[in-house]
């Protein structure tokens, strides 16, 4: 009987660990997932706006340029070089800036597939994804004899 009782004591002392121990759902992962995309298709969308200017930029230094050459201003020619030769390398940065951005939206996309699926399958394996067995019957009943 005494040997019970501690066993009992000691199962109550540990019921607050063993609530900490539960797998925790996975929500937290969806929603940074979540957030991720989300931000990741607000930059794409800023590059794809900073693309755009870059190519209306080009266009008019490659305007400019031709005007040069037919009024033969080599001071202005060489201006308008330097800033055809800018805008497309901010042009190649927007470019890759954008790819990297894609790149990231299907990774998180598929990171967020894949936290949905282990949240479907969590709940599946659990019922409603927490225990309901106690932790202290053991399935065994402890034996009544006594010295």
């Amino acid at each position: 009987m005494k040997n019970l009782i501690i066993i009992l004591f000691l199962s109550l002392l540990s019921l607050p660990a063993m609530a900490q121990a539960k797998p925790r759902p996975h929500r937290p992962d969806i929603r940074h997932d979540r957030k991720d995309l989300h931000h990741d298709r607000v930059d794409r969308k800023h590059d794809a706006t900073d693309l755009k200017k870059d190519r209306a930029d080009i266009k008019k230094d490659r305007a400019d340029i031709k005007k040069d050459i037919a009024t033969k201003d080599k001071k202005d020619l060489k201006k308008d070089e330097e800033d055809l030769k800018k805008d497309l390398k901010d042009l190649k940065k927007d470019e890759a800036d954008i790819k990297k951005d894609t790149k990231d939206i299907k990774k998180d996309t598929k990171d967020l597939k894949k936290d949905r699926h282990e949240k479907k399958h969590h709940k599946k394996k659990t019922g409603t994804g927490t225990s309901t067995t106690s932790p202290i019957s053991t399935g065994t009943t402890p034996s009544t004899t006594t010295p």
